[in-house]
């Protein structure tokens, strides 16, 4: 397995919304089956694809698009959501973005074009298919392996390429303390965290920056 750090935006104005949309919203879900759905999308047109998909999902109060599959033994949640599986440790997936966003602005010491919104990917090779269990306990073990354990985050399963992966979107602030996580060496620690998990589950052996011994 392999972990990959997408670039960011220079400005230090990434949306926590915007960024839980894109990992948890079903690629497949076309944008007119949303604004049929939306009730409220005459009057705001500029809302992304996940919050007319949760307009959407909390208006029909229909547990076939938004479901709870299980609660893990450290309290996150596994959730069903429209199609996408998905884990989070916040109030709930509706409203991660928006329980982000508040802790966020609570941060100490952070200067004004500081980011506190952080996205990795997490991604296997192409005959690789893990099972649930194992790709939240990679989640769990990378977010552990930065700093980022008590952060709130949401992650999402994908599989619209030859190779599974799962995106991670992570509040940077931590929700007690207030303070940011600078991140330091994080592709280096994500890397050894993965030869980590490949011993632990068994997964083909990938590049980066470490190597088994």
């Amino acid at each position: 397995m392999n972990a990959v750090i997408p670039k960011k935006r220079r400005d230090g104005k990434s949306s926590f919304e915007d960024l839980v949309s894109y990992v948890s919203v079903r690629d497949d879900m076309t944008d007119e089956e949303l604004d049929l759905s939306s009730s409220s999308q005459a009057e705001q047109p500029h809302r992304n694809r996940f919050s007319r998909l949760v307009d959407y999902a909390t208006r029909l109060r229909n547990e076939s698009f938004v479901a709870l599959v299980d609660v893990m033994k450290d309290g996150c949640e596994w959730v069903n959501f429209y199609g996408v599986t998905c884990f989070h440790n916040c109030t709930s997936l509706e409203t991660a973005a928006a329980d982000m966003e508040y802790i966020a602005q609570q941060a100490h010491y952070a200067k004004d074009n500081t980011d506190p919104v952080f996205h990795y990917i997490l991604s296997w090779q192409a005959h690789e298919s893990p099972r649930p269990e194992q790709i939240y306990d990679s989640v769990r073990h990378t977010l552990k392996s930065l700093g980022l354990g008590e952060h709130q985050y949401v992650s999402a399963v994908h599989t619209d390429t030859d190779n599974l992966h799962v995106h991670v979107a992570v509040n940077r602030v931590h929700p007690v303390t207030g303070y940011l996580n600078c991140l330091s060496w994080s592709q280096e620690k994500l890397s050894r965290a993965c030869r980590e998990l490949e011993l632990k589950h068994d997964f083909a052996p990938d590049n980066g920056c470490w190597v088994h011994a």
